[in-house]
Formats: structure tokens, C-alpha cells, sequence
């Protein structure tokens, strides 16, 4: 098998995985249209790199399918999230929050 032919069937199983949408195009072209079903995804990082405007793509995406979605946030408060949802532009009508952390 040859390089091209290699890496042909590579891509061919890969678009041929399930995927589901993160919300975010250009994530959704680089992970090769999405996340994997099924699967847990931990997004973590410093302060301020938008791993909490990430989640809130990905849950506003799964909303529109009629997905289910856990979404755990262990620094912000549920009002605190709700706000900053609102003033980016997010509609988080059908989500529910639960804040059980404080």
C-alpha cells in the first residue's frame, strides 16, 4: 500500500465515525466534523480561554437536537453564567442549570 493510499483509508474511516457537532465550526472541520458520541470530553485550561463559551456552544448545539448534556462548572455561579450567556449573544432557554455548588 502506497503513502496515498494509506492515508486515503485513513480519512475514509475517520469521516466515517459518527460525529456530533460542538457547536463550533471550525473546531467541527478540525476534530474532522465533531466530537465522537458517547465519549467524555474534560476541556480545561487557565482563566479566560473560553473553555465555559465552548460549553455553552456546544450546549446550545445539543439543545437544538434534543440532546442531553451535562455541563459542570465548579467556578461560576448558575446566575453568574446565565449573565455572561445573555450578553455574548447565547440562547440558553432550553438548557437548565443546575446549582448545586453554592
Amino acid at each position: 500500500m502506497t503513502d496515498d493510499t494509506e492515508s486515503r483509508s485513513t480519512e475514509d474511516t475517520v469521516q466515517a465515525i459518527e460525529r456530533i457537532s460542538t457547536g463550533v465550526r471550525g473546531l467541527d472541520d478540525i476534530l474532522q466534523g465533531g466530537l465522537i458520541p458517547e465519549r467524555s470530553y474534560l476541556v480545561r485550561g487557565r482563566p479566560g480561554t473560553g473553555k465555559t463559551i465552548l460549553g455553552l456552544h456546544y450546549l446550545t448545539q445539543s439543545a437544538t437536537q434534543d440532546d442531553t448534556s451535562l455541563f459542570i462548572n465548579l467556578k461560576e455561579t448558575t446566575a453568574d453564567i446565565e449573565q455572561n450567556s445573555m450578553a455574548l449573544g447565547f440562547d440558553i432557554n432550553d438548557i437548565d442549570f443546575l446549582d448545586s455548588l453554592f
